[in-house]
């Protein structure tokens, strides 16, 4: 039964200044946020695994522990509902969560070991925090900003962020190459984690003085309130794809910062060069993908990008010790690619949920579902790599290893994922064959134009083709709409 549920999704009690406001600060809370994010995952999670002497099952299970704590996105729902307001529940989970990096911090400062169990019982801690907080924000945030907005204001603020993220990144690994050179590489560690928890104590502060809408209380059971999302058609078709993209695609993430740091040989600031490309990539791309999530929705914009990140991992088949250029080749398509997907498939969640009501069931249950299947394909891929730790074989002149085979499978997969994404419905959305089309006009006017991308030029020139020339091509969608 797919019964539209519709309520008014815009803020009920805020004045559109308040809006305003909430929107600002939310991007520069975001902007410490993302300090910690940078300090405390990536690059700099893959090198303490390496220093702690994790094997390559152990970094596979710490890869993938977000994952498996994602279902306590859950609770988010229940402490929501008790409490009145998603505001409170986000700021007390994400204080705690990131808090504990604290611990380490200090046991690192102070000469103190860190064994390799230890720290994964604080991550197991830190994820789960992180998965009630998220859920929570999401839901306030996609109250918060309008909906016709959705793909510019997330474009605007994940390039802010993104700018933010590549300077974090490149002076963190520079300090910590400074510290490694001097043989103190964990009171490297130590330091980043002091900075990044000082960073998300400041934007706890932020986060206190963002204002939220009102929350609307259904009258359905606390029950049928976590199951009516799957009662969505065009949810079940999105969960049925995510779920096989991560439970078969994620056999490869936890390795890739590690194959970078060990079998490349390369430097934390060089890691890092790779994160700025595609950081700086993804800057030009944010505006872009939101503006055309806006004008086509978010499906044709999720298959084009899908189809480019689905052969990124093959590029690292080819990289050496001495030959990085697949590497950066592939940093460099990640900023055009996964900006995309990331862009869209957030959209698509969203437009999913049929009442402002449902939108913490929807997240959660979405974050639950995929973040399993995701847990249990970094398991997979640590056990592949492990049993296969010795193997090795040459072909043109390049030494294949364990981590290729992962590669190939995640590339594999991904393109296998395609079929069940081409599946889910989109109602009003352009074919990605006419949102190509449009992309490829504005792109070849602009150059032959001669003039710089800018923000409202792309607004202008991304227009929607109109109905006639939809029904001409033959992939009229059944509505117009500009928003999602």
């Amino acid at each position: 039964m797919d019964t539209d549920h519709r309520m008014d999704t815009e803020p009920t009690n805020l004045s559109p200044n308040d809006v305003q406001r909430g929107l600002k600060l939310s991007i520069v809370e975001g902007a410490f946020a993302t300090v910690h994010i940078q300090l405390t995952g990536g690059i700099f999670l893959s090198g303490l695994a390496l220093l702690l002497r994790a094997t390559d099952f152990e970094i596979g299970l710490l890869g993938a522990l977000p994952a498996l704590l994602s279902p306590m996105a859950f609770a988010a729902v229940p402490l929501v509902a008790v409490v009145g307001a998603r505001r409170p529940v986000a700021l007390i989970a994400s204080v705690l969560g990131r808090g504990l990096f604290l611990v380490p911090a200090l046991l690192l400062l102070f000469g103190r070991a860190v064994s390799f169990p230890e720290f994964l019982v604080l991550i197991v801690a830190f994820n789960a925090l992180v998965a009630i907080a998220g859920s929570s924000w999401t839901s306030w945030m996609s109250d918060l900003v309008p909906q016709g907005r959705w793909g510019r204001y997330f474009g605007l603020r994940n390039a802010i962020l993104g700018v933010v993220g590549m300077a974090v990144a490149f002076l963190g690994a520079k300090t910590l190459d400074a510290f490694r050179a001097a043989g103190q590489t964990g009171t490297g560690f130590g330091w980043l984690f002091a900075v990044a928890v000082a960073c998300s104590s400041l934007a706890a502060v932020l986060l206190r003085l963002q204002p939220e809408p009102s929350l609307i209380r259904g009258t359905e059971p606390l029950r049928s309130r976590l199951s009516a999302p799957l009662h969505n058609r065009q949810f079940r078709q999105l969960l049925a794809f995510t779920a096989f993209w991560y439970g078969t695609s994620g056999v490869a993430s936890p390795f890739f910062g590690v194959y970078m740091l060990g079998g490349l040989r390369m430097s934390y600031a060089a890691a890092a060069v790779y994160g700025i490309i595609a950081g700086a990539t993804a800057l030009v791309f944010q505006l872009f993908w939101g503006r055309a999530i806006d004008r086509f929705r978010a499906k044709p914009v999720l298959e084009l990008s899908f189809v480019g990140v689905a052969a990124l991992p093959l590029f690292w088949l080819f990289a050496t010790p001495t030959f990085l250029t697949p590497i950066w080749a592939d940093s460099l398509l990640t900023g055009v690619f996964w900006t995309g997907v990331n862009a869209a498939l957030f959209a698509m969640v969203l437009g999913s949920a049929r009442a402002t009501e449902s939108r913490e069931s929807t997240v959660a249950l979405f974050t639950t579902v995929t973040g399993l299947c995701g847990f249990c394909s970094a398991v997979a891929g640590g056990v592949i790599a492990e049993a296969l730790a010795g193997m090795h074989f040459v072909w043109l002149g390049r030494t294949f290893i364990n981590y290729d085979v992962l590669f190939v499978l995640a590339s594999a997969a991904r393109f296998a994922s395609l079929l069940l994404l081409f599946r889910v419905e989109d109602p009003g959305a352009a074919s990605a064959r006419v949102t190509l089309v449009g992309i490829g006009d504005y792109g070849l006017r602009r150059l032959s134009m001669a003039k710089d991308l800018r923000p409202r030029s792309l607004a202008l020139g991304m227009r929607r083709p109109s109905p006639d020339a939809l029904e001409e091509s033959g992939d009229a969608p059944s509505d117009t709409r500009d928003s999602p």
